[in-house]
Order: structure tokens, then C-alpha cells, then sequence
């Protein structure tokens, strides 16, 4: 939110982050979803949604909080994670939900579906265990609305950071782990698919030149190490 309070808001997103695209990812086959991020997109308060997870960094987490009021007002079931609802104290967020996801979600987020499903969301959700990054599907990129995403799309390589600072809420909240190469690339090839075909008429893109050094310069397709 801006220094009035107000939420603030583009007609692009640049940097996007990865979290609801992981956790799509996760999520079961048969339920239907639609990822909204507030600044570039109105949210569709008026749908008839059967469970809202909301999410936000930093200060974002009050305006989180402000939107499960306003859904829950509707009657809609609402589920509040990520790293500000984690750190700060549970009754924070619980006034503002129903249920409040500690830490990283993408083992309990299915378990919270299923919970919402059968009508018996439990108060707090906590995995034992960070989850393995190896093992997790690669994130849903065909739901990164075109006309809201901007030119930029991240790649996930690690979690965490190798160094332990004590006053970082990173290193509170995630322990460092790095994601194999060949899933590394896998991402990236995922990625290239989704540009791909956006762009390829306009851009010339050639399938060849990905991941092949071009020149002494190594240039703007040359191969990545990990």
C-alpha cells in the first residue's frame, strides 16, 4: 500500500513472485482456480468462491488482511500463508481468516483443499519438514495472464540463503536449499515455451540458438551453469 494507505497499482506486473504459481502446482487436478495479484488486476470480490488463499510480503500483509474481511464478509471461507503471516503472532492473521498457513505451503496447501472440501478447516496448518524442492512440480507459468505480466519471469534456483543473519526474515523463515540442474533447466525450458509462444512472431525467437554460446561474448543465449 502507498504511504495513504491505498493499494498500489499498474498496468503491469514487472517482477512477479512465484508463490501462487508454486502452490497451483500442487494443487489437486479437479479443483478449479484463478490466480488475481491486485496490482495490475481488480479483484472479483462478488464470485462465488468457495475458498480464498490470500498472500503478502512485508507491510502487504495488512492489506491480506483487509481482503479476507472483505471476502469473509461475503461469506467465503479464506486461508492467509506466506512469510508475514508466518513470523508475526497467529491471532494476527486468525482475525482476518479462517486459517492461517505457517511457513512454506506446498505440502500443507493440498491438505488445506482437502480440509476445505469435507467442511473442516483446521485453525493453523505447519509442515514437520521444508519441502524438498527436488521433488516439487514446476511452477503453472500457462497461468501468468499475458496482459498482466510484464516482460520478466522468474526462475526458481534456490530457497533460503546460505548465510544466517539475525536480524533477515528470510533466514528465519526459509532454511537454503538449491533446486537440481536438470530441474533448473526443465524451468527454464518451461519458460521458454510460455515466451515462446507469445513472442515468437515478433521477436524471431530461434530454438537453436537456446542454450548454445554465440561468439567470444557468449551472448544473450549462452549457456548457464549451476
Amino acid at each position: 500500500m502507498d504511504m495513504a494507505g491505498r493499494p498500489v497499482k499498474q498496468r503491469r506486473i514487472h517482477l512477479p513472485g512465484l508463490t501462487l504459481h508454486m502452490l497451483a502446482a500442487v494443487t489437486p487436478e479437479e479443483v478449479e482456480l484463478r490466480l488475481v495479484n491486485e496490482t495490475a488486476e481488480d479483484i472479483p470480490y462478488d464470485k462465488p468462491w468457495d475458498l480464498v488463499g490470500l498472500t503478502g510480503m512485508g507491510s502487504g500483509i495488512v492489506r491480506a488482511w483487509q481482503i479476507g474481511d472483505e471476502f469473509r464478509r461475503r461469506g467465503r471461507k479464506v486461508v492467509i500463508g506466506g512469510i508475514a503471516a508466518s513470523l508475526g503472532k497467529p491471532e494476527w492473521t486468525l482475525a482476518h481468516a479462517d486459517a492461517l498457513v505457517i511457513g512454506e505451503a506446498e505440502e500443507t496447501w493440498p491438505q488445506v483443499i482437502r480440509d476445505a472440501q469435507a467442511g473442516r478447516l483446521r485453525p493453523t496448518y505447519q509442515s514437520e519438514e521444508p519441502p524438498d524442492i527436488k521433488t516439487l512440480p514446476l511452477p503453472r507459468y500457462d497461468l501468468m495472464n499475458g496482459g498482466v505480466y510484464g516482460r520478466w519471469t522468474p526462475v526458481q534456483a534456490t530457497r533460503g540463503c546460505p548465510f544466517t543473519c539475525s536480524f533477515c526474515s528470510v533466514s528465519a523463515f526459509f532454511r537454503h536449499r538449491r533446486l537440481a540442474p536438470e530441474q533448473l533447466q526443465a524451468n527454464y525450458w518451461r519458460l521458454y515455451e510460455r515466451l515462446f509462444s507469445w513472442r515468437a512472431a515478433g521477436a524471431g525467437i530461434c530454438r537453436r540458438g537456446i542454450g548454445r554460446p554465440r561468439g567470444p561474448n557468449r551472448g544473450p543465449h549462452s549457456r548457464t551453469g549451476i
